[in-house]
């Protein structure tokens, strides 16, 4: 952390070392600067003197006179934390589940992945709704299998399996891939070419719809706009492609300078299809 001089715009280094220094704040007397500290032993630090209370603070805010914080925290650290969540309509039944859940027609089995966050390594992890009868379906030491979808007919499950950010030491390649609902039969639909993701099954399960991030160096989509703008720091931009689900037919379906990402099929009734089709391009 840095103190500013308004008057004089003298800056001055408040704190040093490693770990994670957040909302820092000055106490009500002027005398000392607190901020909240990440990780596993983190808690509400001080410039100066003695530390406060221990244990995970997010999002701090301090009141005005510097005495109280309000803060964010996860009282449950199991994980996945599968459970009943509070509902504004009941009605609407809401479960929490990890990153990326997907269900059975019936809802009596989840799929999901076990990380905290899609940067995170992940395996993909199966239980049914109430977090019991874990089991894990599929697991890679060096790539990992991100945003699994089951197929309508409750047999087949697509998701991506790769490095999903770019790393120092290798490309962000990701295929598509599907696996029986059991974890059996993996198989690679994609070509290793891109960085590729978030699959959608068709209603009738004959076609997966996914996005793709893709490689500059590549000659399939070549420079985006950020590329060209950002040279030393470009992003990649997600396009959106769809194939059949056993990995042929690979139509490309937009090209823009968005960021597109987690596609989903939707049913359309067939007088609205029609009315589609005959639309100009």
């Amino acid at each position: 952390m840095v103190t500013l001089d308004l008057a004089t715009n003298e800056q001055r280094v408040e704190t040093t070392g490693a770990g994670e220094k957040w909302s820092p704040h000055w106490t009500s007397d002027g005398g000392r600067i607190g901020d909240a500290s990440g990780g596993p032993e983190g808690g509400v630090e001080f410039v100066t003197g003695t530390a406060g209370a221990r244990g995970e603070v997010r999002s701090a805010g301090w009141s005005n006179d510097g005495q109280r914080v309000v803060f964010h925290r996860d009282d449950d650290a199991r994980w996945p934390p599968v459970r009943e969540w509070p509902t504004l309509d009941r009605t609407f039944r809401l479960v929490r589940t990890g990153i990326f859940a997907s269900s059975t027609s019936a809802g009596d089995r989840l799929f999901m992945n076990d990380g905290v966050a899609g940067n995170r390594h992940n395996s993909i992890l199966a239980m049914d709704p109430y977090g019991s009868r874990h089991a894990i379906l599929l697991t890679d030491s060096v790539r990992s299998a991100l945003g699994p979808a089951l197929s309508p007919g409750g047999d087949r499950i697509a998701f991506g399996l790769g490095g999903f950010f770019q790393g120092v030491n290798r490309p962000a390649i990701v295929d598509i891939a599907v696996m029986r609902a059991d974890g059996s039969d993996v198989r690679i639909l994609t070509d290793g070419s891109a960085n590729v993701g978030m699959p959608s099954w068709s209603r009738d399960g004959r076609r997966i719809v996914y996005r793709a991030w893709i490689v500059f160096a590549s000659a399939r989509a070549g420079f985006k706009d950020e590329a060209a703008l950002l040279p030393h720091n470009p992003q990649p931009y997600g396009d959106l492609y769809v194939m059949r689900a056993d990995g042929s037919d690979v139509r490309r379906l937009t090209d823009n300078q968005f960021e597109e990402g987690t596609p989903g099929w939707i049913r359309v009734p067939v007088r609205e299809a029609r009315r589609i089709r005959r639309r100009p391009q």
